[in-house]
């Protein structure tokens, strides 16, 4: 199965011929028929079928084929339904916490051997790259990934936290990318360190 990651107008979509999974941060533009998964410090606050007004940092739209959306709402928080584990890697790749708001456990991220095979393809900020979950904490950029080439900055014109912290990651590999190419796999731990190392994060600033 591959997944594709691409930057669109509001926000970010993930999708294949079965799948498909928009983060956003607004209402507008939401699809229909769809689960919603607000989030806030990408922390679940509401898991719902139907679009609401409330406080948020993102929202993430799930819509899955052969599923209605209330199928799929049960499929992610049901720890009985058989692809309950499966949406719960899914989700955990894009940098959510799978622990209510007002849950004070952790998050159950169970790494599944069938996503290991799986590619994602990521384009989004001037990144181009193919990525690999290969264990729980382990992902790998394949080489020939393209980097964004500058940082963003801050109003005041300098780097902020995570910019400065995706340099100090830069700087770690600095012998396996060359103007911003990466010439070897990459291995990382999170898919925060991803997106910093790619473009300087987005997926879960």
């Amino acid at each position: 199965m591959d997944l594709s990651l691409r930057q669109q107008p509001a926000g970010l979509k993930l999708s294949n011929d079965e799948i498909t999974i928009t983060v956003q941060t607004e209402l507008e533009g939401i699809p229909p028929n769809a689960v919603y998964i607000y989030l806030n410090h990408n922390r679940i606050t509401e898991i719902t079928t139907s679009i609401k007004q409330l406080k948020m940092e993102r929202i993430v739209s799930l819509e899955a084929m052969g599923k209605t959306p209330l199928e799929l709402k049960n499929a992610i928080e049901s720890e009985a339904d058989p692809q309950h584990d499966y949406w719960l890697n899914i989700l955990g790749l894009l940098g959510c916490s799978l622990v209510p708001a007002k849950s004070n456990g952790k998050a159950q991220h169970k790494f599944k051997k069938q996503l290991s095979d799986m590619p994602f393809y990521v384009d989004y900020e001037g990144s181009q790259a193919v990525v690999y979950w290969r264990k729980r904490a382990e992902l790998v950029i394949q080489r020939g990934a393209t980097m964004r080439s500058t940082a963003p900055l801050n109003q005041d014109g300098k780097l902020g936290f995570s910019a400065r912290f995706a340099e100090q990651l830069r700087a770690e590999h600095s012998t396996q990318f060359e103007n911003f190419v990466t010439t070897e796999d990459i291995i990382l731990k999170s898919v925060n360190e991803v997106g910093l190392f790619l473009y300087y994060g987005g997926t879960n600033s």
